[in-house]
């Protein structure tokens, strides 16, 4: 129950943080940004926005209350009274300010709302509740996680549980115990805190996860009506969102045997398909917001950032077209000009940058992807300052952030060109992106030449963020970059939809059948993702585990975050020793390579002691090992008698350290040994 209160309260202390940073924003749907009527609902801009900048305020009061109180013995339990406490009064006075001064009411909120956005709203919000609640569900007491996401909720749901369970104040990763925190951990900080307040486990993590995936769908609703001046532009956004533009279905088709029943085919297919690297992990389809959960909520603060500054673009542009738009003008009379940097307004930007600053370690790359396209949007922009005070807040708290959390720089950065096509050439990364983008590509270039001056250069602001995933690596793993042109084909879907429904309006009726024939090539590879996705998280395929398994219930009862544990390699699957541990948010020397290796963890270092504590001949060398690694318990179990790195010295923790827990026999025996 106290779950929904703090989510409740989260979303109250939102709303009276925008009346406070954002007064404008109770007109800001009522025109487009060319000043023509458009008359939104104003509950597609101030909910989302609401709650998002509540979750990311409460959020961190909580933590950062948390790890004050990280000495006592229930840090969580104090840090959520002080934090709601809080909440409430700040509410109670904000609320009173705002029906006194009748600034906004309920009315002005929910008013206006079509039956088309009711249907569509309706439609996303079934959708991706099926698909989260699919992938991620407890039935009579054990966990089911789908196919398509087991994977990276290894460290997802290890996070998790080691806020809830293991009160992980000051921060560690749970996956490489022991060393600073690199993995954005927030959103798990939120999932796990809610857990803690009595929210059952799928719930803690699936409710945030769906409002923030609704939230970024309204907002980018508002984007593009605002852009674009059409709702109906604002429908095709979101469907072109859901459901990708790729050439992957018509290239499957085409590469299926002679005589193949293309329809049998498909039907029985369980695999993604594409023939881009790496396209058969999902990566570029919804199950990317399945996957990461934490990547909505970063990109609803991406657009209302954008959405805040545009404006100031839309004035330079304006006023650029009246004086002739040289050059010359725009040196004159905006570079150098002091109208072309004095701020009009201090308080939104002070807001926007609270607001970037905050999303940190929600979702890093959301942050520097907002940076990217808002320097620029300001180049061309008026009123230069506040963008500096946005940009200058944001990164004095990113920087603050990155030194409590990490030892050194939280990303490593290297120029490789090419990103993940064939051979890293300007004309394989050309034939990437038609593949990968399919009718979207050539409909974006002819938007582009027929359009006017301030969508075109929106659009060029958007494809800085390909230039950047496709020329700068922040992490070991390339891959991590697609999440850019993601952003990016998100601003780009704006200007597909804004084409398609000119071409809708037409009066020629050749070219409406056109717009019907591109628009369903372009969403029919996306609508094929959405049934794999379906598909693939059957719960017949799911990973299932028991919640209250003995294991589980063993560490939880005589452990603590300060206990870090030896094992085998581990990450989610059916109903082994290794879910059973991370499950309970153990703090594990080190799992599964991959998780700690894309964050820029020495993983092979670890790997190698970890080869020589389980070899170990030498029982003066093995307590050696054991107390520089800060190691306390020692698992053993199959995977380290049958492992091929090393060969397993089971004797020597059986004739020296204690047996504190055993399960199983022979072979499959799971024996636990204190160690320090």
């Amino acid at each position: 129950m106290l779950g929904f209160v703090y989510l409740i309260l989260s979303i109250l202390l939102g709303f009276v943080a925008v009346n406070l940073f954002f007064p404008q924003m109770k007109f800001f749907t009522e025109t487009d940004y060319n000043g023509q009527r458009l008359d939104l609902s104003l509950c597609f801009m101030i909910l989302p926005v609401s709650y998002t900048f509540g979750i990311i305020v409460m959020n961190w009061m909580s933590y950062i209350f948390a790890c004050i109180l990280s000495k006592s013995d229930t840090p969580l339990f104090l840090a959520n009274e002080i934090t709601m406490v809080f909440a409430i009064i700040a509410i109670g006075v904000g609320l009173f300010i705002i029906i006194r001064g009748r600034i906004i009411t309920i009315r002005d909120i929910f008013s206006g709302v079509t039956p088309e956005e009711k249907f569509m709203f309706a439609a996303i919000a079934a959708l991706f509740g099926f698909l989260i609640v699919k992938s991620f569900f407890v039935s009579h007491g054990q966990l089911y996680v789908g196919l398509t996401v087991f994977s990276d909720f290894t460290p997802h749901v290890s996070m998790i549980r080691s806020f809830s369970n293991m009160q992980n104040f000051p921060t560690q990763y749970s996956l490489f115990a022991g060393e600073d925190v690199k993995y954005h951990f927030m959103f798990q900080f939120l999932a796990g805190n809610l857990e803690f307040l009595g929210m059952r486990l799928d719930w803690a993590f699936n409710l945030p996860s769906f409002l923030s995936v609704m939230s970024m769908f309204s907002l980018l609703y508002v984007a593009a009506c605002k852009i674009t001046g059409r709702r109906a532009a604002g429908i095709i956004t979101c469907t072109l969102l859901t459901f990708r533009s790729s050439f992957a279905l018509f290239n499957y088709i085409a590469s299926l045997p002679k005589g193949t029943k293309i329809f049998r085919a498909l039907i029985d297919n369980t695999e993604f398909i594409g023939s881009t690297q790496n396209e058969n992990w999902g990566l570029w389809n919804l199950n990317v917001y399945i996957n990461q959960r934490h990547l909505a909520l970063g990109v609803s603060v991406m657009l209302i950032i954008v959405m805040i500054f545009l404006p100031r673009l839309y004035e330079s542009f304006e006023r650029m077209k009246e004086e002739g738009g040289t050059l010359r003008n725009y040196i004159t009379d905006s570079l150098i000009c002091p109208e072309g940097w004095l701020p009009e307004e201090i308080l939104p930007a002070v807001g926007a940058g609270l607001l970037l600053g905050g999303l940190g370690f929600f979702n890093g790359a959301v942050l520097l992807a907002t940076i990217i396209v808002l320097f620029f949007i300001a180049a061309a922009s008026h009123k230069r300052l506040e963008f500096v005070i946005t940009a200058a807040i944001a990164g004095i708290l990113a920087i603050i952030q990155e030194k409590v959390f990490v030892d050194g720089s939280a990303f490593s950065t290297s120029f490789r060109f090419g990103f993940l096509s064939d051979n890293g050439t300007m004309a394989s990364s050309i034939l990437y992106l038609v593949k990968l983008l399919g009718f979207l590509l050539p409909l974006l270039v002819v938007f582009f030449a027929l359009t006017d001056g301030v969508k075109r250069y929106i659009m060029i602001s958007a494809s800085m963020l390909v230039v950047f995933a496709f020329t700068v690596s922040m992490t070991p793993d390339i891959a991590v970059n697609h999440k850019y042109i993601m952003f990016a084909v998100m601003f780009f879907d704006i200007f597909a939809a804004d084409a398609l429904v000119g071409m809708f309006e037409h009066p020629k009726y050749a070219l409406r059948v056109i717009a019907g024939i591109m628009l369903f090539c372009m969403i029919s590879t996306g609508i094929y993702d959405t049934y794999i996705i379906a598909k693939r998280n059957n719960p017949k395929n799911a990973m299932v585990n028991n919640l209250d398994a003995p294991l589980t219930a063993w560490i939880e009862q005589n452990c603590t975050k300060e206990d870090v544990f030896l094992t085998p390699n581990y990450y989610l699957s059916n109903s082994s020793n290794g879910s059973s541990i991370l499950l309970s948010g153990a703090m594990l020397y080190t799992a599964w390579q991959y998780f700690a290796w894309s964050c820029g963890y020495d993983t092979s270092g670890r790997d190698a002691i970890s080869a020589e504590i389980y070899g170990c001949r030498s029982l003066k060398e093995l307590q050696q090992l054991i107390n520089e690694s800060g190691i306390n318990y020692v698992v053993i179990e199959r995977t380290n008698r049958e492992s091929a790195e090393y060969e397993l010295n089971e004797a020597i923790f059986e004739k020296n350290y204690p047996v504190v827990y055993t399960q199983g026999a022979d072979l499959d025996k799971l024996t636990i040994y204190k160690v320090n």
